[in-house]
């Protein structure tokens, strides 16, 4: 592995799916994995706590690199049906915004 080969950003559903058997862990040995905060405040608030554990245990064992955000974005749909951006530290231009809110 070299920091020439591109990074993998882990989104929570990969942990979730390594718990469920879906991805094998080996599948992930040798890439560059990373994270930001997110992951692992998704993973803490699950309910269940036998399945929190087992998440955080997932965790540790692919030991992704947790990287700093400088800025986070994200697109939901509001009650009424309409697209919504939520974003923190970030700029962007309007040819960006335009594509997410299409």
């Amino acid at each position: 592995m070299t920091n020439a080969e591109p990074p993998y950003m882990l989104d929570t559903n990969v942990f979730n799916d390594v718990l469920d058997g879906k991805i094998s862990p080996m599948a992930l040995t040798g890439r560059r994995l990373l994270v930001i905060g997110v992951q692992a405040a998704e993973l803490n608030a699950t309910r269940n706590s036998e399945r929190r554990a087992a998440l955080r245990a997932v965790f540790e064992e692919i030991s992704p690199s947790n990287e700093r955000a400088a800025s986070l974005l994200g697109v939901s749909k509001g009650p009424d049906g309409t697209k919504r951006i939520g974003m923190t530290g970030a700029v962007i231009s309007k040819g960006c915004l335009l594509a997410l809110l299409s």
